[in-house]
């Protein structure tokens, strides 16, 4: 049984220094997302991070713990935790996205959505989203 937690939370650090730091979280989450059996995606735009892990349920509060307590961002809102049989990302250490063009118009108004808890179905939206970049990996990989 896998475990998943998601959360949107607002960036701590100024936005044009934002790219540095998305790469040393990045580089961190490889690292420890492999020795904790944990995968899955971290978003970054100049007004959010949005983040989905999945792996043991020792692992999730493990890194939850590790990030409620990262100065790197504030206004942590959990977006959903849940069982599932498979891995939305196997493979993915921690995959990153930080297209600003694409994640301005896409994204960002989902993870506003979420953050601010505008609708009741904005938590909805934010796991249609994992899904479909999970899928869009999936299509990727078997094209390599």
């Amino acid at each position: 049984m896998l475990y998943t937690a998601s959360y949107v939370s607002v960036p701590t650090t100024f936005h044009t220094s934002l790219p540095n730091v998305f790469e040393k979280i990045a580089l961190v989450s490889i690292s420890r997302n492999s020795g904790l059996d944990i995968t899955g995606l971290l978003i970054s735009t100049s007004k959010y991070y949005a983040q989905f892990i999945e792996g043991p349920s020792s692992s999730i509060d493990e890194v939850m713990g590790s990030i409620c307590s990262d100065a790197r961002h504030r206004d942590i809102t959990i977006a959903g935790s849940a069982t599932r049989e498979q891995r939305l990302f196997p493979g993915w250490q921690m995959a990153q996205f930080s297209g600003e063009n694409f994640a301005k118009i896409q994204l960002s108004p989902i993870m506003e959505a979420v953050h601010r808890r505008k609708s009741s179905s904005s938590k909805n939206d934010i796991d249609r989203l994992f899904k479909l970049m999970a899928r869009a990996n999936f299509r990727r990989q078997a094209l390599k």
